[in-house]
C-alpha cells in the first residue's frame, strides 16, 4: 500500500481498491512495477490491469529470481 500511496499521492489505500479507479494509468504501472523490482518482488503488467487491487496482485507477486528486469 505504501508503493501505491506514493505513486498516486493518496493517503490511505486499502487492499480493495482499484489502482486504476484511484488515477493510476500505464505510465505509474510501470512505475509501480520498477519499485516493486526494487523490492525484490515482480509482477507483470496485464496481471495489475486484469486484477486492479492489491488483493488481487498479491497471489500474483514473485521473486525476482523468477522473472526477468525490465
Amino acid at each position: 500500500t505504501e508503493i501505491w500511496q506514493d505513486l498516486l499521492s493518496i493517503d490511505r489505500i486499502g487492499i480493495e481498491d482499484n489502482f486504476f479507479e484511484l488515477g493510476g494509468h500505464s505510465l505509474l504501472a510501470v512505475q509501480l512495477i520498477s519499485k516493486l523490482q526494487a523490492e525484490g518482488l515482480s509482477i507483470r503488467v496485464r496481471d495489475l490491469f486484469r486484477a486492479g487491487t492489491i488483493s488481487g496482485l498479491s497471489e500474483k507477486l514473485g521473486s525476482l529470481e523468477d522473472s526477468y528486469v525490465v
